[in-house]
């Protein structure tokens, strides 16, 4: 009798330490409650999963209805290094960031990525707008360079007024008429994200799309 006394004792220490330790496996990563960024630029890029928005081609009339599937910030911890020589300073012990956004486009029983960004941060109170370089089907950068420009204090986009929009415009090379050319200007409101989406491709093609609705 006291041998199954102890047994179930144990088995029941057993099972709780490995309930105990598959909560923290689960939990090795999670979202840090403080980061680099700075507070005022993750109120338009840092979006509610889920968050649906309706975005009408301005060219076509097409509409465009699509899905924040992903918002998250991460955070990758490295050691200090200690200095060896003139030719290698070391490094003190440190975080890098990010943040990934994605908008994804659902079409019947397809989907695909509608806006793939990301930003990291190596500095205090970065911006992530700033940072926020957008990836292809390849997940390469398809901008190199990211220029933003003070807040719009008011801004009408398809008869709704937005205050406080900051516009970035984002482009690979300088040659319009380069095959690979791609510039994208995007304008963003607090809380919603994007608004206004302005793609110019080869040869000056341009895409607008303009913000309709939004959960």
């Amino acid at each position: 009798m006291k041998k199954t006394i102890l047994y179930t004792s144990v088995l029941a220490i057993l099972m709780s330490t490995a309930c105990k330790k598959n909560k923290e496996v689960q939990n090795v990563y999670p979202e840090p409650v403080a980061n680099n960024f700075s507070p005022s630029s993750l109120e338009y890029v840092k979006l509610t999963p889920g968050k649906y928005l309706l975005y009408k081609d301005s060219a076509s009339g097409n509409l465009d209805s699509v899905v924040v599937t992903k918002s998250e910030i991460s955070f990758n911890s490295y050691p200090a290094i200690p200095a060896g020589g003139i030719f290698s300073p070391g490094s003190p012990a440190h975080d890098d960031y990010f943040i990934k956004l994605t908008i994804t486009k659902f079409s019947g029983m397809s989907q695909h990525f509608w806006f793939d960004g990301h930003a990291w941060s190596g500095s205090p109170n970065d911006d992530a707008i700033v940072k926020m370089y957008e990836k292809d089907s390849a997940a390469n950068n398809i901008h190199g360079y990211i220029i933003t420009d003070p807040p719009i204090l008011s801004m009408t986009v398809e008869t709704k007024t937005y205050t406080d929009v900051i516009k970035s415009m984002a482009f690979n090379i300088g040659d319009p008429n380069n095959p690979a050319y791609n510039q994208t200007t995007l304008y963003w409101a607090k809380k919603i994200g994007i608004i206004k989406r302005r793609i110019i491709t080869t040869g000056g093609a341009v895409k607008t799309y303009n913000l309709l609705r939004n959960n």
